[in-house]
């Protein structure tokens, strides 16, 4: 069995030492260990810390040996008592520890954990139970609380289950791995405050848990709104992935972090020249059309402008700054505040920073010989992706090497960037840089062992060519961290956006498809598709009770509905399907959503379509038949279900003979 509670080899690899990972035509990235990031301060005062996930209410995972990991001041002796079992252990000349329990089945009697040292202050863990342990990652509808699903009040107010246990990690990014997250986790017991707060599909796939199989269980939830799949996978396997441009950069930023931002803010330019149609602000500023900013406050507060309206897209920020010969000398920090969502700062049309995120200041470290005496030109693009924009808070002033601080409250002028699109991102992009998430809240979990991984994410890749390949790669690496035979289900992304009437090309079916390649290609990892659960107005459909119910299915074990063959036969052509509970069924006529195409990407055409138990056949119309789709569309329309309730994924196969 490969469900819940199935055994599995333990990982075999890690980040054990500095590693250098050679990036082609001379280039190499230095990747260091992990660290126990904020720790050392704890460890110098005499205080024993161990792994960010271990505290009060957590659930261990049945069936496997336990792993504890810490860090003590270096050669200390450590003993600890988990329950009515004893281990004792050194730690090593960094400090590290690891305590080792033998594996405990099922419990939902609590446990408490004692650790002590030599000359450290004792820890004290209690009410662990044993159990599975389920982690829940992904984008925004991972994250989308309990509260805010479909029948969100009633579930709340329902919750209580005292063998349930919930985890969320804090949302942070890091440009190295972590051993420890950026703020300490709680483990909660299931109960309406916690839950409400709580992933709503994963909350969901954890009651049926806990109704299917009545064991303790512990849902851990590492999802970020917006997040595309490259900062969820560590740098390591990332690389190999990206284009030779961003890697270049990754290599320079290693050793060169300045000139790093430098070449990117090249690239950058370069790229807003073509897609401006040749304009370039820094060349000549003051040869274009500014107006005055109203105020450093958010784009839609500056009635009367186009902003107000439409504070969506790109914006270029300008501010002359005329500084003495001795104001100029030495390095500076500009102090931007903070903007929404992305910027890029040019001073004197040298690229300083730039990064992303409505709550972080702008700092950027200005290196000598850029400021010079007389007239500075700063100009700030800042992008948009949705809400209101501009300028979110802060202090917004130049402090200079000598001299009082330049105050740039005031003298602000703004236009909008003639851009149907939106620029592209540094590799180490604080929302989309390459591993900066991974890094982050998954790196922390180390070893961890776990009853299974949910993923649900792809809505912020729709578009992606290569999508299936860094699905694969997250895939692989994720079962590399938490176990070779880690049972695994993949969210097919719900439907969303425009009704289809004719077949055509979809960006999100193709996204889909991708998708159902890549789990096709995992073994033991099953697709759990959501498209019928849309809503074509809102990316975050509500149903997740409905989602979390097939996940739970798909983590225990059990095969869903899925297109195996498309075969011709005489008058048409046959699809075969797997993991079919009792047949098909249509709801209010016959099956919907199917189509026959030729070669390339013309010639589909809607087919008309009858069950056969767990076969549908196509009927012959006299067209050319390569290739069968299914659900092709940005927001499909479905209706043919199994026993269970349970529809096909959306899919692309190819006619056999």
């Amino acid at each position: 069995m490969d469900g819940i509670g199935g055994g599995r080899p333990a990982p075999t690899t890690g980040l054990a030492s500095t590693t250098r990972l050679v990036l082609g035509a001379g280039l190499a990235l230095a990747l260091t260990p992990p660290a126990f990031a904020g720790d050392a301060g704890a460890v110098r005062a005499g205080q024993l810390v161990i792994g960010s996930v271990w505290t009060d209410h957590a659930v261990i995972q049945r069936g496997r040996a336990i792993a504890i990991p810490g860090r003590a001041l270096p050669d200390r002796r450590i003993e600890a008592r988990l329950g009515n079992e004893t281990v004792r252990t050194r730690a090593d000349a960094s400090g590290r520890f690891t305590l080792r329990f033998v594996a405990r089945g099922a419990s939902a009697d609590p446990l408490d954990l004692s650790i002590t040292g030599e000359g450290l202050a004792p820890v004290l863990i209690r009410d662990l139970l044993v159990g599975d342990v389920v982690l829940c990652a992904g984008q925004s509808n991972m994250a989308m609380p309990l509260s805010q699903a479909l029948d969100g009040w009633n579930r709340t107010r329902a919750a209580g289950d005292p063998a349930l246990r919930l985890l969320t990690l804090p949302e942070s990014t890091a440009e190295q791995p972590q051993e420890s997250l950026a703020a300490p986790p709680r483990w909660l017991p299931d109960d309406p405050d916690s839950a409400g707060a709580f992933s709503a599909a994963c909350h969901a796939m954890a009651v049926e848990l806990r109704r299917g199989g009545g064991v303790p269980v512990g849902a851990i939830v590492a999802a970020r709104g917006g997040t595309p799949i490259r900062p969820w996978l560590t740098a390591t396997a990332a690389l190999p992935l990206l284009d030779p441009a961003d890697r270049a950069l990754l290599a320079l930023r290693a050793g060169d972090p300045v000139g790093a931002q430098q070449a990117h803010g090249r690239a950058w330019q370069d790229w807003y020249r073509q897609a401006a149609a040749g304009e370039e602000p820094w060349r000549d500023p003051a040869a274009l059309d500014w107006q005055p900013v109203p105020a450093l406050s958010p784009w839609n507060t500056w009635r009367g402008t186009s902003l107000a309206r439409d504070p969506v897209g790109t914006v270029w920020l300008r501010r002359v700054v005329e500084l003495s010969a001795a104001q100029a000398a030495g390095s500076a920090t500009l102090e931007l505040g903070r903007l929404d969502d992305v910027d890029l700062t040019l001073v004197n049309r040298v690229a300083v920073g730039g990064d992303y995120g409505a709550d972080r200041d702008r700092t950027r470290r200005l290196p000598p010989g850029l400021l010079r005496a007389g007239a500075n030109e700063l100009l700030v693009a800042v992008t948009n992706l949705w809400g209101a924009g501009g300028f979110s808070g802060g202090t917004v002033q130049l402090r200079l090497g000598q001299g009082a601080p330049v105050a740039l409250a005031e003298g602000w002028l703004w236009r909008r960037a003639p851009l149907a699109t939106v620029p592209p991102r540094p590799p180490w992009d604080q929302l989309t840089g390459v591993g900066v998430i991974a890094q982050a809240m998954l790196a922390p979990l180390g070893e961890l062992p776990l009853a299974g991984m949910v993923w649900y994410q792809g809505e912020s890749d729709v578009g992606h060519a290569d999508y299936a390949r860094w699905l694969a790669a997250a895939i692989a690496e994720w079962r590399r961290q938490f176990g070779a035979g880690l049972p695994l289900a993949v969210v097919q992304i719900a439907g969303y956006g425009a009704p289809h009437r004719l077949p055509g090309e979809s960006a999100g079916a193709e996204l889909r498809e991708a998708q159902r390649r890549a789990v096709l290609g995992a073994a033991g990892a099953r697709l759990v598709t959501a498209v019928d659960l849309g809503e074509r107005t809102d990316l975050h459909p509500a149903n997740k009770p409905e989602l979390g119910r097939r996940l739970a299915l798909a983590i225990s074990g059990t095969d869903l509905p899925q297109p195996a063959t498309a075969r011709r036969e005489p008058g048409g052509v046959r699809l075969h399907f797997t993991g079919v509970s009792d047949g098909w069924e249509s709801w209010g006529g016959p099956p919907l959503g199917f189509e026959l195409c030729g070669v390339g990407r013309a010639g589909c055409r809607f087919a008309a379509a009858r069950i056969e138990g767990s076969d549908i056949v196509l009927g012959e119309d006299g067209g050319a038949a390569s290739r069968v789709r299914f659900a092709w569309a940005d927001s499909p329309t479905i209706n043919l279900y199994d026993h269970r309730q349970l529809p096909p994924p959306s899919f692309e196969l190819a006619v056999q003979p």
